[in-house]
């Protein structure tokens, strides 16, 4: 999986050697990411309230950086960390299929 990401999602360097440019974001994967944004403005009668959860890697060193805090106030005790870095959905699917599916549950 993580190969397939790699072929696919991360474009080639420049220099045609076979290396990717990774510190580069492409155009899709900038796309992704702001669509799966959610945003519901404060205030709003129409907003719904919905229940959330979080899965988060236990080497992730962008958890690290960026912290928990406001995750932790949205998601209060539904926080899960499977083994892994930042792309724990890629070195460990089965496992992160295990906890998003437990995960959906204790949701529901």
């Amino acid at each position: 999986m993580l190969s397939d990401y790699i072929d696919f999602a991360i474009p080639p360097s420049a220099a045609h050697t076979g290396a990717h440019a990774i510190g580069a974001r492409s155009r899709s994967s900038a796309r992704s990411n702001t669509a799966s944004t959610v945003r519901s403005p404060r205030g709003s009668r129409t907003a719904r309230r919905c229940r959330w959860g979080f899965v988060a890697g236990t080497h992730s060193r962008e958890v690290k950086h960026v912290g928990l805090d406001m995750t932790r106030r949205i998601v209060g005790e539904r926080l899960e960390w499977v083994d892994g870095s930042h792309l724990f959905p890629m070195e460990r699917p089965i496992d992160t299929a295990r906890t998003i599916s437990r995960m959906i549950r204790a949701l529901a």
